[in-house]
């Protein structure tokens, strides 16, 4: 069975065996392995794969302009296909996930969408950001508070990926905000100031307190301090070479 007949080669390489392509309101996924392959790691992988494209697609359309509220982004699982031990050069592994409401991809949409495709691959092997943008796309699903801390989350395994084995104590045994935090400030030019409406929701959602002013604050300026993690991703990307 040859590749081109899951229609993979006209597609979005991601590196030599690993294809993503559109289809309509679905996309494909196709892996080509001389090896064999953990299937269940390969399944977590391809959902991992395709939100963390969903992710960044909608963090690229947010800042072309497309409101919040149209980027409720969710794929679906629908089909599992393995085609093992074929006489190509080797086996075929895919999965096609619908992309719900999602219109037609074509256009300067799919310019954006390939984009995306690959920035994921890109992060997909580093656990801190591709956790990062899991929860991302999660606060874009959300309608109510849990945004924000979805949202904090997202910044706050970005701070992971720059600080991974730092010191977090000091002699006293109580954490520093500028040996946890000062990586990731000095390398996307984030602040404390920046996060803190975001940092103070988050948190009032952490412990409970749903009478926060802080909380408050934050629902009546939703937008707003919801971009702080636009902002933070936004700059992310750019320091890892992904822009658009």
């Amino acid at each position: 069975m040859e590749l081109a007949t899951f229609g993979a080669e006209s597609g979005i390489p991601l590196d030599a065996d690993t294809t993503l392509e559109i289809m309509g309101h679905m996309l494909g996924f196709w892996v080509v392995s001389a090896d064999e392959r953990d299937l269940d790691e390969l399944r977590t992988s391809t959902q991992d794969l395709f939100q963390l494209t969903l992710a960044v697609f909608a963090l690229i359309r947010l800042d072309r302009g497309a409101a919040r509220s149209t980027l409720r982004l969710r794929a679906r699982l629908r089909f599992w296909v393995e085609a093992r031990e074929v006489e190509a050069r080797a086996n075929v592994l895919g999965s096609v996930r619908e992309l719900g409401d999602v219109a037609e991809i074509d256009g300067p949409l799919a310019s954006d969408f390939a984009i995306a495709a690959q920035a994921a691959w890109a992060l997909l092997g580093c656990p801190s950001l591709r956790v990062a943008f899991k929860d991302y796309g999660i606060s874009l699903q959300e309608r109510g508070d849990d945004a924000f801390l979805y949202s904090y989350r997202a910044i706050e395994n970005t701070r992971r990926f720059f600080a991974p084995d730092i010191e977090r104590t000091t002699k006293s045994g109580k954490a520093t905000t500028a040996t946890v935090w000062g990586p990731m400030h000095a390398a996307l030019r984030t602040s404390e100031a920046m996060l803190e409406p975001l940092t103070s929701a988050a948190t009032a959602i952490r412990h409970g307190n749903a009478q926060s002013p802080q909380l408050a604050r934050a629902r009546g300026d939703r937008e707003r301090t919801l971009s702080v993690a636009d902002q933070a991703l936004r700059a992310l990307l750019d320091h890892q070479g992904i822009t658009w």
